[in-house]
């Protein structure tokens, strides 16, 4: 804001005071709460600002590039500071372009802004076209001669006691056109009134953060499509616009918070870096930010899954391999072990091995037979039992079905047998 608003309106100034300031800075007290009445009638003699007339427009002038250029070269002085320089060529620039329809014009800044008061005598729809006319004649020569970029906002006529609510308004408005980049040009009068403010439906920051974590890509894609679409049908306040970045921002700490929880190595801190870049984004620049960064997250969370999924599977064959001589090891009790379902074990056991996770067990448990039967006087029943199996007559057909001769037939020959190799090394 380019003014410092005075907190008690009531105090009195001393003369003194007074003549100590500036124009601008008096222009400033009254632009952002003192009343005109206030000031006596000696000092706004001196320092003009005795409005001839009983209205007023307030223009807020906020240049986003200075760039300056003279010919080809940048003018580079230390006589004047890069606010002074703009501030001279709009106070020049617009009464040139405006006095002969608006001869009282009042200019004060601060650093990147500038205020222009427009005092005129009656409501007049033409004047007013005129006056908007003249300020995007003034954006473009601007532009075009200075490399200067401003965005004008400009309040509706209020009466000069009312100035400060003037001034009120045509901050809004240039906050409005931050946000919703309504152009370079706007008016108090286009921006949405109460009546007119629709609402985004945001949902909560649980619903959004779920959908990350469970990686519902498409469900997330649907969410900001609907916000996109409101916001071309819905009109929304600068404060509605505010409290949905903050909503956002307040989503993506959560997210994060989550994120380094749940998975402490993988490398989330360099696309959560939200700052003042961010809070300065237009509304829908900064919704896109946000959806950008919630897709890797969700990229984030499918790798680190897979990655968890892995090292599942690794932990499951060396508990099966830890375990095999259990009669009671199956799939169930497997799954119990690890906190999973006994189906997404199934499943995920195949894709990861190429085999079921039965065929697993039996293979392992096979493979230590081998040994005991070639290498003690063990009985074939008690090698079954010993590698898990409680039926030797299962053991024998399942031996059978893998080396294609029984436990018996193989002790007796010859024949030397390997492990079982797994297709897939884990």
């Amino acid at each position: 804001m380019i003014l410092s608003v005075i907190s008690d309106v009531d105090c009195v100034f001393s003369l003194n005071l007074l003549i100590e300031l500036t124009p601008l800075s008096i222009l400033s007290f009254v632009l952002s709460a003192m009343e005109l009445s206030q000031v006596s009638s000696t000092i706004a003699d001196q320092f003009q600002l005795n409005f001839p007339s009983e209205y007023s427009y307030v223009v807020l002038l906020r240049f986003s590039e200075s760039k300056l250029k003279q010919g080809q070269e940048e003018v580079q002085t230390e006589s004047i500071s890069k606010y002074e320089l703009p501030f001279f060529i709009t106070q020049n620039i617009l009464s040139e372009l405006l006095e002969e329809d608006f001869p009282n014009l009042y200019f004060c800044n601060n650093q990147a802004e500038i205020a222009m008061i427009v005092n005129v005598s009656e409501t007049d729809e033409k004047k007013e076209a005129l006056l908007m006319q003249g300020l995007n004649t003034f954006i473009e020569y601007c532009r075009n001669h200075f490399d200067i970029t401003f965005n004008v906002g400009i309040s509706e006529l209020c009466s000069n006691k009312h100035i400060s609510d003037a001034y009120a308004q045509a901050n809004n408005t240039l906050e409005y056109m931050h946000l919703f980049r309504t152009g370079y040009l706007h008016h108090y009068k286009d921006t949405p009134k109460e009546s007119q403010i629709g609402y985004l439906e945001l949902k909560n920051s649980d619903y959004i953060i779920n959908l990350v974590m469970s990686a519902s890509q498409q469900a997330l894609e649907d969410y900001f499509k609907n916000i996109y679409k409101e916001l071309k049908h819905r009109k929304l306040s600068s404060e509605d616009a505010k409290s949905c970045l903050y909503f956002f921002y307040n989503v993506t700490m959560r997210l994060k918070a989550r994120l380094q929880y749940q998975y402490p190595y993988s490398t989330t801190e360099n696309i959560y870096a939200l700052g003042n870049r961010f809070f300065k984004s237009s509304l829908i620049d900064a919704i896109k930010y946000i959806e950008n960064l919630f897709l890797k997250a969700i990229t984030i969370v499918k790798e680190q899954n897979a990655n968890n999924a892995d090292r599942k599977i690794q932990q499951v064959t060396q508990y099966i391999e830890s375990n095999y001589f259990d009669i009671n090891l199956n799939l169930n009790n497997i799954a119990d072990h690890f906190n999973i379902t006994p189906s997404y074990l199934s499943k995920k056991f195949r894709e990861e091995c190429g085999i079921s996770i039965i065929d697993y067990l039996y293979k392992i448990r096979i493979s230590h037979s081998l040994k005991l039967i070639k290498d003690t006087s063990l009985k074939i029943a008690d090698v079954a039992q010993m590698v898990g199996f409680q039926d030797s007559n299962a053991f024998i057909r399942i031996f059978k079905k893998y080396y294609g001769c029984t436990p018996g037939k193989y002790k007796t020959s010859s024949m030397e047998l390997t492990n079982f190799a797994i297709e897939k090394v884990l």
